[in-house]
């Protein structure tokens, strides 16, 4: 029983829900300090989905099957009714007023009954209930067999079943499987449009390749905020950068060759640069790489006239712990060497997309329940429903019938109607709430 009442308790609803909220905010945080980390694909944050959509649900049921105990209990408008004859005779009476009325009249003449007008605001009740259940479900439902990633992925190279050095942070829901293998994204061509000086974009154009297991293919151009859908995935193109192919060699030979994603940054003015630093394989030297798209020297500075790979030239810093070893600008082909042998190249240069990679089988469930979630709530608000509830009782040795009323709104207009029908008999007030 006391398991049913927390199932069933608003209190319980409210608390889970908050709880919930202020999980997800924390989320948020937690995956910007920890990218590794998604909250919303634990097992226990999948539980309080879960729990929540079981007490919705319970709650939902409650309401259509006792309905009277929801607002009834609050007792907005309450009469006592002195009856100095017999109050069953009084009682049915009252019951045939308020069912001539329009009240749908259910209940024993003899003990308790219950006039219920304006039922539609129950169902509206409901479905918002129920909307919670609709939408934990999708959330579950994503949340073991979803997946979503973010990759850049250089022009003339691909991302193969999401485990890539392009890769950016990928989760894949528990039941994520198999099943998903085999699916890549090529980049074919990525053209942005300059315009103002050609110091920005003014509009980012690609094309690509999309690939199944099955021997499934789509090669079709891309926009931001222009997605494509392929084989339930959707993958969205974001932003662009700069890639340059480097190579390491060590007594003229070639040791390992990469290409590296950079992050767009500029000291002032817009990000006309590209940088990042990486950590050179099997040698204790940290680069320091930024790349100048445009660029052109001034007073032996090089600056970037715009993002157009026209004359691309990279600043390149060797480190080793905190010492600086070598610093040079190199033009594609040139190498800065070291007197250990050990020399960095720059090969060449291309653009990269930024792209968002999500496969979410419950997004439209989710929809779903935020959408009967609003149904519901504006039938709700909508409604006049009220409810009256007509009971025996005793005041001072003597029996009477106490009539309470709740409404959603109109109160007022409520209590008067309430006193015109009982206008016939001797009754008192007892206590007429405001509101």
């Amino acid at each position: 029983m006391k398991l049913l009442n927390f199932l069933t308790s608003r209190k319980t609803n409210a608390v889970l829900l908050a709880v919930a909220l202020v999980l997800s905010f924390a989320g948020q945080w937690a995956n910007r300090l920890q990218p590794q980390f998604f909250l919303y694909r634990t097992w226990w944050f999948s539980g309080l989905i879960i729990l929540i959509a079981l007490n919705s649900t319970a709650c939902s049921v409650k309401r259509l099957v006792r309905p009277e105990d929801g607002p009834a209990q609050y007792n907005d408008i309450r009469f006592v009714v002195a009856g100095d004859g017999d109050t069953e005779k009084i009682s049915e009476k009252l019951r045939r007023l308020f069912a001539k009325a329009g009240y749908l009249v259910t209940g024993d003449a003899g003990s308790r009954w219950v006039a219920r007008k304006g039922k539609i605001a129950i169902w509206g009740s409901v479905l918002f209930h129920i909307s919670f259940s609709i939408a934990g479900l999708g959330i579950i439902l994503n949340n073991l067999f979803g997946m979503s990633g973010a990759m850049a992925i250089p022009v003339g190279h691909a991302v193969v079943e999401e485990h890539d050095a392009y890769v950016g942070k990928v989760w894949e829901g528990a039941f994520f499987d198999e099943s998903h293998a085999g699916f890549s994204i090529y980049v074919d061509n990525l053209r942005p449009e300059f315009r103002y000086g050609n110091k920005s974009f003014s509009a980012l154009e690609g094309h690509v390749l999309l690939k199944n297991k099955e021997g499934g293919s789509l090669s079709q151009p891309i926009r931001p905020n222009k997605g494509i859908t392929f084989c339930g995935r959707k993958i969205m193109l974001g932003n662009f950068g700069a890639a340059p192919v480097i190579s390491v060699h060590f007594n003229g030979t070639e040791r390992w060759r990469s290409i590296i994603t950079l992050a767009a940054g500029g000291k002032t003015g817009p990000p006309l640069t590209f940088y990042d630093t990486v950590e050179l394989p099997q040698t204790p030297v940290l680069a320091k790489i930024r790349i100048y798209p445009e660029a052109e020297s001034k007073s032996g500075q090089w600056l970037s006239r715009s993002l157009l790979l026209k004359n691309p030239v990279m600043e390149l810093e060797l480190w080793e712990d905190s010492n600086l070893l070598k610093k040079g600008f190199l033009k594609p082909g040139e190498a800065l060497a070291l007197p250990s042998g050990l020399a960095v190249k720059f090969e060449a240069v291309r653009y990269y997309g930024f792209f968002n990679v999500s496969f979410l089988p419950g997004l439209w469930v989710m929809y779903a329940g935020l959408f009967l979630g609003a149904g519901g709530l504006i039938i709700t608000l909508l409604s006049d429903y009220r409810v009256i509830t007509v009971e025996k009782g005793s005041q001072n040795g003597q029996q009477v019938l106490v009539v309470s009323g709740w409404a959603y709104h109109y109160k007022n207009s409520l209590a008067g109607l309430i006193r015109n029908i009982l206008h016939a008999f001797e009754y008192k007030e007892d206590n007429l709430a405001k509101g």
